[in-house]
């Protein structure tokens, strides 16, 4: 018996004694444990989507990015541009690959 049917047995047990007509006590009592339920499922799908928001594996890699996957910061791979699962132990850390005019001062040639 765990804990949830443990306080509905004792729920059942006050109520019962305290009310005249035992049909509207099981009423109220399964109304109640029906917005309870509802309550609690309520809660836990709000649980769910927080972890999931806070663990979302998959990352992407934008167009002329590279992204590195490190462990700890030793690094694990090299991902190319695209959409990747990325577990929550690993990073992944994003380095543009395009290319970029330099200035060299003092260059001849």
């Amino acid at each position: 018996m765990n804990v949830f049917e443990t306080l509905r047995a004792r729920y059942v047990h006050s109520e019962v004694r305290t009310r005249t007509r035992y049909g509207e006590a099981v009423q109220e009592i399964e109304e109640n444990l029906r917005v309870g339920r509802i309550i609690f499922d309520a809660a836990g799908a709000v649980v769910a989507l927080i972890l999931l928001v806070v663990f979302w594996p998959i990352r992407e890699v934008p167009t002329g990015h590279r992204g590195v996957i490190t462990i700890g910061g030793a690094i694990q791979g090299v991902e190319d541009e695209g959409y990747h699962l990325v577990f929550p132990w690993e990073s992944l850390s994003l380095f543009s690959i395009r290319a970029e005019p330099a200035v060299v001062e003092g260059a001849e040639g």
